[in-house]
């Protein structure tokens, strides 16, 4: 997992900081969902706290940004036509671990029953979060990810 040394763990009563006061400054994260107005929710969400994001609306597009650039969290819907969500991370993890192999990766998904979690961690997801998604929580989880905080 890659730390992000520029990124900080801020407080603030700034009204436009974000809820969770967590800044993703240098991270750079990957985003793929297949619905539109979901994924522009997500990359706004994302983007508000300072992130660096890459959005993407399949998993083949996924697949063609992390050759292009070094990700550092990816965050993937799992519910996706064509490469569905649990096929894109196999695939992830079939990359070398400087190809973007090891990204750590949040499934961010409408199926939320115990089994679809399971799944979506043996999947190779390190965290599962469902939807409608908590922004502060995934802000938290994306910035747990990329070496941020140990907190959450």
């Amino acid at each position: 997992m890659q730390t992000i040394a520029s990124a900080e763990l801020i407080s603030t009563d700034d009204d436009d900081a974000p809820e969770s006061g967590i800044r993703l400054e240098g991270v750079r994260v990957l985003v793929v969902d297949d619905d539109d107005d979901a994924r522009t929710a997500i990359v706004t969400v994302l983007e508000e706290c300072g992130a660096d994001v890459i959005p993407a609306a399949s998993g083949p597009e996924a697949l063609a940004a992390m050759k292009r650039t070094t990700v550092h969290v990816l965050v993937s819907d799992i519910a996706m036509r064509g490469m569905d969500g649990h096929r894109l991370i196999r695939r992830v993890r079939d990359l070398e671990p400087g190809r973007g192999g090891s990204v750590p990766a949040v499934a961010l998904t409408a199926y939320a029953a115990p089994p679809d979690r399971t799944r979506a961690l043996l999947a190779g997801y390190q965290v599962y979060l469902p939807k409608p998604f908590d922004p502060p929580e995934l802000v938290t989880m994306v910035a747990k990810l990329a070496g941020l905080t140990t907190d959450a």
